[in-house]
């Protein structure tokens, strides 16, 4: 058995055929349960995430119908009694998720993320769990983003400007949209956001920039040094390319549209010095400075 709970409640068998759960309160019991697969929750916690600060006198029979009805249509061994407690055994997509983020999969995280988590479920009984869930997933967003900007910034400036849209006050993306501005030449932007997300920290939380925030502002101010760009996973590529150029002052990259032969060839180019110019041997410490800069 398979419970989703990002995007929608829902359960399918292991054969992928979907399960019906229920009425809404019989599915936010499932998605109490879920929240917490392969623990017991206690029957107290349980009717609190259920119904709320108000849950009605009758609220322990209520949940005792709808955990009876839930074990017919998921099987009786999925949920069991455990003292005063109840206990779900399943895969859930909750389980997944975190164990990819905490495995410091991002990508794998964002993939297991189908969508709100209880979406169209009225259960303010779960809010706090729901509002921790998208935290994460924010971090999931933040972790995927610095991978990419530290490969090829200009590639997500507009995928980060949309996310930096939705979630205003965020700093850990603002820095890494202005980090991917100023890495594509574009220092005026990168200041331009960092003055936005002040505005909108002092307006809607009383608050000024954080320390990391603050000190990508001061890197951007003074000028620093742009870091030389990253290729994640592609150190053999580079290792073969510039072995080859060792032995041939010509090498051709060859294959398959998109599989990076122009990334790659542009940042092995950024490690060496052209001296094609150069008829003198006494030109070659000049040229070499020019390159890193000191004159």
């Amino acid at each position: 058995m398979w419970i989703g709970l990002l995007g929608g409640v829902r359960a399918t068998t292991g054969d992928g055929e979907p399960v019906d759960i229920g009425s809404p309160r019989s599915q936010t019991v499932l998605a109490a349960l879920a929240l917490s697969a392969g623990v017991p929750l206690p029957v107290s916690r349980l009717i609190d995430l259920v119904w709320g600060d108000s849950p009605p006198a009758s609220a322990s029979k209520a949940l005792q119908w709808h955990v009876a009805q839930l074990r017919k249509s998921l099987g009786a061994s999925v949920i069991t009694r455990v003292g005063a407690a109840y206990r779900l055994d399943a895969a859930t997509d909750v389980s997944r998720f975190r164990s990819c983020l905490r495995a410091g999969d991002a990508a794998g995280a964002l993939t297991e993320w189908g969508g709100v988590p209880l979406a169209g479920l009225e259960a303010p009984g779960l809010a706090a769990a729901i509002a921790g869930l998208v935290e994460e997933w924010l971090s999931a967003v933040e972790m995927d983003f610095s991978r990419r900007v530290a490969a090829d910034p200009r590639a997500v400036v507009g995928e980060l400007s949309s996310f930096m849209a939705d979630y205003p006050t965020r700093e850990r993306l603002a820095a890494l949209l202005m980090t991917a501005l100023y890495r594509t030449g574009r220092q005026a932007d990168a200041l331009a956001v960092y003055q936005r997300v002040r505005q909108h920290l002092v307006d809607e939380l009383g608050v000024e920039p954080g320390a990391e925030l603050r000190a990508v502002e001061q890197q951007v101010l003074a000028h620093a040094p742009v870091p030389a760009p990253v290729l994640i996973g592609r150190s053999g590529d580079l290792a073969a390319v510039a072995e080859a150029l060792q032995r041939s002052p010509v090498v051709t990259l060859v294959g398959p549209g998109g599989i990076g032969k122009t990334r790659l060839a542009s940042v092995l180019g950024g490690a060496f010095v052209s001296l094609a110019e150069i008829t003198s041997s006494a030109d070659v410490p000049r040229a070499v400075a020019g390159c890193v800069g000191d004159r």
